[in-house]
Formats: structure tokens, sequence, C-alpha cells
């Protein structure tokens, strides 16, 4: 499953992939999660919380499922933040004017 993005590192543009070692039951289910190289802590944290819900299809040897280890990484790309009246600085488009325009109600 993806790994949101921490909400506090909005607009402090930081990025990079996470990489973990996983410890894979033999159901395919996430057991252990190790941090093998982070980026920043609210990341490396985002990507350790969101391992255990990772499914994955049973390794197999001789026809038997078994657990395995592997190597995941969680890339993380820094949202854009939207300036907060970016139409104010040029022509209106029409989206920004219609919702600047205040709603009639059957009051009025």
């Amino acid at each position: 499953s993806p790994a949101p993005y921490p909400p506090r590192l909005v607009g402090e543009g930081v990025a990079g992939t996470v990489k973990l070692e996983l410890l894979v039951d033999e159901a395919g289910e996430v057991d252990t999660a190790t941090l093998v190289e982070g980026v920043h802590p609210l990341l490396n944290e985002a990507a350790l919380h969101a391992a255990p819900s990772l499914r994955f299809s049973p390794a197999r040897m001789e026809g038997q499922p078994v657990a395995v280890r592997l190597f995941f990484e969680y890339r993380f790309e820094a949202p854009v933040p939207m300036a907060a009246n970016s139409c104010a600085k040029r022509k209106p488009c029409g989206v920004c004017t219609a919702a600047m325009k205040p709603r009639r109600t059957a009051a009025h």
C-alpha cells in the first residue's frame, strides 16, 4: 500500500527513497520491516508504518510456501504547494471568479 506523504513536511520540499528490508511470511504478509536507508525521520516513519499493510504472493520452495527477506523501496515526491491566491497575479480564469461569487439562497 502507498505510504502517504507526511503533512508536516508539505512545503519543505523533502523528497527521496526510503529503503526497507522486509521479512515476508509464508502467507505473503509482512512480518517485520527494517529501515536500511532513510531520507528524513518523518518519511522513514511513514514507510515503516505503511509496510505491514503490503501483501505479496507467497514465495515457494519445492511447492511449499516459505518466508523470505526482500528489499522494498518507497519513493516520496514533495507535493507542490499552491499559492494562496495564484490567480490574483494574472487575469482571473473563470473557475476562480465563480468560486469567489457569493451564492444566492432562497432568503435573498
